[in-house]
């Protein structure tokens, strides 16, 4: 494990879960084949490259931290501090099905506003509140298959673990673990990859329960902290989730309250699909450049999966939007079109208006 902190220094974080991530959604394609290991390697080293370039100026270290150190990190703890409890995981990269007992699946979404827009392209974005990340499991029907859980409905005191893949002010955390209270379940842990530390004084919310983290940053070092997955267009759990809010009456608690729309659409942190300005602290004389960057890399990828497929198959392959793990929520009525075309589209009408 990590030491509880870093030098005195500023950090951007990504996480590393592309690959993870493809190789699950192609899997569940018989046509489509995962491209070789070098292939996300070059995608990951070109990336670091870039985001060198925009914050090592700045003072600030790029910090990669794979999979493979995250995943390893979060199954030992949870070996050491959660042998004998079941498992309720926030992350599926990670933690993902066979690894947790259950999974407690919610995100933070936002609402598109063409009117807002329409003044200036950024308040067209507007954060809304949690809610499930898929629109047909309901916070309310998760929460009941948690109770009737096999390993929690035979417990007389019913304890668990809470896992994610890591957070800033534990919110999310604290409000799991209020929800859960209400059924009568105890957090007796809390397992975190990255633990984003406050300051003293600052607001955090306390878990009353021991907390136990791969890695430690400091909230005032970290200027951002992003998953790989987030700037790869149409590629699961990418960007936040779009969707609309609850009228407070119906709301499940004071913390979800929103809910996604039907389809599974992602806002990613490229222009024009998303915010990586709010979302991803691009500087915004170098957001143009890098969406450019994001959306040239993404083709790559989705040409390296089609030209793999065709490899093993013999047949042409094309990707199309509907066979997206996650839409962009703007290219939603081109769900016949190829995704490749699509985002070439937008690259040329990014390098049109710069």
């Amino acid at each position: 494990m990590a030491t509880d902190s870093h030098e005195k220094k500023l950090y951007y974080l990504v996480s590393g879960d592309l690959r993870a991530i493809v190789g699950r959604w192609l899997s569940t394609h018989s046509q489509l084949f995962l491209p070789d290991k070098q292939v996300f390697d070059k995608l990951q080293s070109a990336l670091l490259s870039e985001l060198g370039t925009i914050f090592n100026p700045q003072g600030v270290e790029v910090v990669y931290l794979s999979t493979e150190y995250l995943k390893a990190g979060l199954l030992m703890l949870i070996a050491d501090h959660a042998p004998d409890i079941p498992v309720i995981s926030l992350d599926q990269v990670y933690v993902e099905r066979g690894l947790a007992d259950i999974h407690f699946d919610a995100n933070r979404i936002v609402k598109w506003s063409k009117h807002d827009a329409e003044q200036e392209w950024r308040l067209g974005w507007t954060e809304i509140g949690h809610g499930p990340r898929i629109a047909d499991l309901s916070i309310q029907s998760q929460l009941d298959r948690i109770v009737n859980q096999g390993r929690i409905r035979r417990m007389q005191k019913k304890r668990v673990a809470l896992v994610d893949d890591g957070t800033w002010t534990r919110g999310s955390l604290k409000a799991v673990q209020r929800l859960l209270l209400t059924k009568g379940i105890h957090v007796e842990r809390f397992v975190v990859a990255i633990n984003i530390e406050p300051e003293e004084g600052e607001g955090c919310y306390s878990l009353d329960a021991p907390f136990h983290w791969v890695d430690k940053y400091r909230k005032a070092q970290v200027v951002d902290w992003i998953g790989e997955r987030d700037w790869y267009p149409g590629i699961g759990f990418s960007g936040r989730t779009v969707g609309e809010q609850y009228d407070h009456a119906q709301a499940h608690s004071e913390h979800y309250f929103a809910v996604p729309m039907e389809g599974n659409y992602g806002a990613p942190y490229v222009l024009p699909l998303g915010d990586p300005v709010e979302w991803a602290s691009i500087p915004a004389d170098k957001v143009v450049g890098f969406s450019i960057f994001c959306l040239e890399q993404t083709v790559k990828l989705y040409q390296e999966i089609e030209a793999e497929s065709k490899r093993i198959t013999g047949s042409s392959v094309r990707i199309r939007v509907q066979d997206l793990e996650r839409p962009p929520f703007f290219l939603r009525k081109q769900k016949d079109h190829s995704i490749i075309d699509e985002l070439s589209r937008l690259i040329d009408q990014l390098k049109k208006n710069s």
